[in-house]
């Protein structure tokens, strides 16, 4: 009887120091055409801070359409490089959201298209009138291009995303376009539509249940007695 009770107790004990770590995840969403901005709302882990392992932010942004149309009015070539699409930056104001390199996890985050043309001198068209037609203009069209990442919060901040409660993403999406040529070359551009979403996940080791302690404690306390 002695040595079942003793197993007993070594069972239990072993099920609580084996006790898996958890992967809490979860995922929001953003859409439209920047300039925008969107606030998500996640919720916090909802034990301890001495249960979480770590804590990550990954960022996923997709654009799509628009276009960037170029027209060269002058009398001379244009040499031009093109570049339009959508930038994401993401902050809160509840929680801190830098790696272990103290660096912000979203910050400038980019999907462009890209492009480069040697525009002949202007013929055949007027001022204002944004024509793409060549050899003097030309239109690049927005494709659907994807930029997607993350890192994990440093330790330092892992208290902050524990006890219940929610925390607030601010995302903001805004429009890029750019031209590195613009001497006598007009522009016009069709933004983007912007898409993507946010994932915060939690690993964690939660602590052993109190009930678990209990029969720990009983165990042992049957096994004094017995001998």
């Amino acid at each position: 009887m002695k040595t079942k009770i003793l197993l007993a107790l070594v069972s239990v004990a072993a099920a609580g120091l084996s006790y898996g770590q958890t992967l809490v995840t979860q995922t929001l969403y953003f859409s439209g055409v920047p300039d925008f901005e969107t606030p998500l709302v996640f919720s916090k882990y909802a034990g301890n801070a001495s249960d979480i392992q770590n804590v990550s932010i990954d960022y996923d942004l997709t654009i799509s359409g628009g276009q960037f149309v170029v027209d060269n009015d002058a009398d001379t070539p244009a040499e031009v490089a093109v570049k339009f699409g959508a930038r994401l930056d993401a902050t809160s104001l509840q929680v801190t959201m830098l790696n272990h390199a103290f660096s912000a996890i979203i910050n400038d985050v980019e999907a462009t298209n890209q492009a480069q043309y040697l525009l002949t001198p202007n013929f055949g068209d007027g001022l204002n009138d944004y024509d793409p037609t060549p050899t003097d203009g030309a239109v690049l069209v927005g494709a659907t291009v994807n930029e997607a990442g993350g890192d994990d919060v440093h330790p330092l901040f892992w208290s902050q995303y524990a006890g219940g409660g929610t925390f607030t993403v601010n995302v903001k999406a805004s429009q890029i376009g750019s031209l590195s040529y613009n001497s006598g070359v007009e522009t016009a551009t069709t933004p983007v539509v912007a898409n993507g979403s946010i994932t915060v996940s939690y690993l964690v080791v939660p602590e052993v249940s109190s009930s678990v302690l209990l029969g720990i404690s009983a165990l042992g306390l049957a096994f004094r007695r017995r001998r």
